[in-house]
């Protein structure tokens, strides 16, 4: 990917946004995949926030749901298809506060009372996010406590033993994802999903690991994910994420054990 490229998709996504609410828009940044230079795509999303002084009236999402529908209409490229986020008022950056906002997801886009970010994606944004429009508002992001991270970490657990199956293209996100969580564990630290991947190949200790240089190969190159080998190797991956869940179990553990 040519970092000129991201920066017309990135001009094209402003441009529209502040046709529509540039008197309500503080700041607008990116974090994830394009801030480390790892964006794939094909694969992934472009992740966003925008932050507004005020709630977002019914009138202003609906005029928004049109922007994503343009912007994903194929006339843009594809990193500009690739747009996901949240348009949050700045009093729901604090997850306990209500009021209407907007996500565009995978799915379609809704509207939204609270903040949908988590616990992770406040503190790896506050970290590594990238102003793109606007003023630098990181200090209003509530930055949860260790304690909070590692119980987002178990629920990823139990959402991983519940749902974590091979058989499609994203099933190797699970993989990366408990990469990146094992990583944070052990090193203190956030990094891409392939960076993440690179260590968890030389420092986890399963045997699962031995799958991650395919789960990349498969990231940077998602066609290959209809030859019959990659196939068969996508739908025998459910016992490989069940292990690597496990050794991420075990680093909860091993943290918890400290806290105490």
């Amino acid at each position: 990917m040519k970092r000129s490229d991201l920066n017309t998709a990135l001009e094209i996504f402003i441009s529209k946004i502040r046709e529509k609410i540039e008197h309500q828009i503080i700041t607008i940044m990116i974090y994830g995949s394009a801030v480390y230079n790892d964006l794939s795509p094909g694969y992934g999303d472009l992740d966003f926030l925008v932050i507004t002084k005020e709630n977002l009236s019914d009138a202003i999402c609906s005029e928004l749901i049109e922007v994503r529908k343009l912007l994903k209409s194929g006339n843009h490229g594809e990193l500009v298809e690739m747009l996901e986020g949240a348009f949050l008022p700045i009093p729901m950056l604090n997850k306990n506060n209500s009021g209407q906002g907007l996500w565009w997801g995978t799915s379609g886009e809704r509207k939204i009372e609270k903040s949908n970010l988590g616990s992770f994606t406040p503190y790896v944004i506050k970290q590594d996010g990238i102003i793109i429009y606007g003023i630098d508002v990181k200090d209003s992001l509530i930055v949860p406590c260790e304690e909070e991270l590692i119980d987002e970490i178990l629920e990823f657990s139990k959402v991983v033993k519940k749902h974590g199956r091979g058989g499609e293209l994203h099933s190797i996100d699970w993989l990366l994802m408990i990469s990146r969580y094992l990583y944070w564990l052990r090193e203190n630290k956030t990094t891409s999903k392939t960076h993440a991947a690179l260590w968890a190949s030389e420092n986890a200790y399963g045997q699962w690991k031995e799958s991650l240089q395919v789960a990349l190969q498969l990231r940077k190159m998602p066609k290959l994910a209809k030859n019959k080998e990659y196939m068969k190797w996508l739908t025998n991956l459910t016992e490989t994420i069940g292990s690597a869940c496990l050794e991420l179990d075990e680093e909860l553990t091993k943290k918890k054990r400290l806290e105490v």
